[in-house]
């Protein structure tokens, strides 16, 4: 599944209305996302681009809330303003070798979900930002018999009082729709 259909999928359970843009088309599409209270980022395993990490930064400062996943988004992005300052995440290894994730429990995202990503995918670890602390975990990377590894991160959130963010630090179409309630 790619990441744009696993999307697409999970916007259709909820029976809202959504529009799909491709920012391929014009990368520059900060007033596009500015009509837009909650904006879906497919990033893929790219690095994003200058303009893009602008458009991104300046969506939240405008009280934007963002779901973004990416495989190496993490990775590629380790020194940007975006995952430091505005993720409040820091990227520890790329490819930790887990397969399989668990919601935090009470987490109204992962709230105790167990899945499995495809084993083709090279996600990204991650942890809370010790220089830009406050986010929480949603999804930890698991070792066995649904054990949690401490900080080993695969997703995570941040509220501030301006806006919102979850990071999901591996593709969502890595995650098989049999196993996929959450998302």
């Amino acid at each position: 599944t790619t990441d744009i259909e696993a999307y697409k999928t999970a916007l259709n359970g909820t029976g809202k209305a959504y529009d799909l843009y491709n920012r391929d088309n014009d990368p520059s599409a900060l007033s596009y996302m500015s009509t837009y209270n909650l904006v879906l980022w497919a990033e893929g395993d790219g690095i994003l681009a200058y303009t893009e990490n602008l458009n991104l930064t300046s969506f939240l400062d405008g009280g934007g809330r963002m779901v973004l996943a990416g495989n190496d988004f993490a990775k590629s992005n380790t020194s940007t303003i975006l995952l430091r300052q505005y993720f409040h995440v820091q990227y520890l290894q790329d490819d930790p070798g887990y397969r399989t994730i668990l919601g935090e429990p009470g987490e109204v995202i992962g709230n105790d979900e167990t899945m499995t990503l495809a084993p083709a995918q090279s996600p990204d670890e991650i942890a809370e930002s010790t220089l830009y602390p406050g986010s929480e975990y949603v999804f930890r990377y698991v070792a066995s018999s649904k054990a949690p590894l401490g900080a080993a991160g695969a997703a995570m959130k941040y509220f501030s009082g301006d806006y919102a963010v979850v990071f999901f630090a591996f593709n969502l179409g890595a995650v098989p729709s049999g196993s996929r309630t959450a998302l």
